[in-house]
């Protein structure tokens, strides 16, 4: 790998360190709770301080609150994934999806997905792109197959 290369990948590792600490971020405490069962269900109805049923949204995936809960939750998600935008690269991004999709034993359109999610805009049929790509692939193999 030529050492160019090398050293955008390096650039890359910086910004997914900076991405880890983001995706780290945890939603301050609110009118919202995670139950996958009906013990926790009451325990979190609790916690928040609702006793009727009726006053609790179904957000999904074992997601309840108030509207006012869920809304504040994700707003919190909405505002940080704002933030991963503005400081965290899209090749950064793919890099992190790459491995934390396990993208070098299944296929990588997970991390596609994702990245093209974040970043509707970016270009990666740009040949320079496809260049770090391929890198950024080259380098996963290396690390799990010591290829």
């Amino acid at each position: 790998m030529l050492k160019e290369m090398k050293d955008i990948l390096k650039k890359l590792r910086q910004e997914i360190k900076i991405l880890c600490d983001l995706k780290n971020e945890q939603a301050p405490d609110g009118e919202y709770f995670f139950a996958f069962s009906n013990e926790q269900f009451e325990e979190g109805k609790k916690r928040i301080g609702v006793e009727d049923n009726k006053q609790l949204c179904n957000a999904g995936s074992g997601m309840y609150g108030t509207k006012k809960g869920i809304e504040e939750f994700w707003a919190f998600h909405n505002e940080r994934t704002k933030r991963i935008q503005a400081q965290i690269s899209p090749l950064a991004f793919f890099y992190y999806e790459y491995g934390n999709c396990e993208g070098e034993y299944n296929s990588d359109d997970e991390a596609w997905d994702y990245t093209k999610e974040l970043y509707p805009d970016f270009d990666f049929a740009d040949e320079y792109n496809k260049k770090v790509v391929e890198a950024i692939r080259d380098e996963w193999r290396n690390l799990n197959f010591g290829g």
